[in-house]
């Protein structure tokens, strides 16, 4: 497959926040030891087709946000870029239109001094309610952190590492 996919910049992306869905595709051990972008869910790569063919309900179940639809805005990214290329192509088999590759990924993200949410928390743009917040992270990282049985972790075929030290 490989095909070639269209990019989003650390400001674009950065600016688009939070009117795009942001996929993170790192295992959920990875997100809770290094963070995330805020905002952004985590489907595992080795996820990602059976993500597609849930249907809405399962989906939201399963992963603990709306599934996107199509036409939506959707980010894909991971700790250095080779896993959401992966999961880019992926995607565009299964018919999503408006996918876009943040193939700077976490790590640049991190480099030039984005926010990260830690350990794997969500992040909610809609309130000033600090207290609503965390009772609304503490619900969704239920949801959404939860290993369900038979899931698989990513392999790191891909070399990445595992830890959250940048290599500088």
């Amino acid at each position: 497959m490989s095909a070639k996919h269209k990019e989003i910049t650390y400001d674009e992306l950065s600016k688009s926040l939070p009117n795009v869905t942001v996929i993170d595709v790192r295992n959920r051990n990875e997100m809770e030891q290094c963070g995330q972008i805020p905002g952004s869910h985590c489907i595992p790569v080795t996820e990602i087709k059976l993500a597609c063919s849930l249907d809405p309900d399962s989906f939201r179940a399963r992963f603990g946000f709306p599934k996107p639809n199509f036409e939506d805005d959707v980010v894909v990214c991971c700790r250095t870029g080779v896993r959401s290329k992966t999961a880019c192509d992926l995607l565009e088999a299964k018919g999503y239109k408006r996918h876009r590759l943040y193939s700077g990924s976490f790590s640049e993200w991190e480099e030039k001094g984005g926010n990260v949410v830690k350990p794997g928390q969500p992040y909610y743009f809609d309130s000033d309610d600090e207290e609503e917040n965390q009772r609304d992270q503490r619900n969704q990282r239920k949801n959404s952190n939860m290993m369900i049985p038979g899931d698989q972790q990513f392999s790191d075929s891909d070399n990445e590492e595992d830890n959250c030290q940048n290599s500088s």
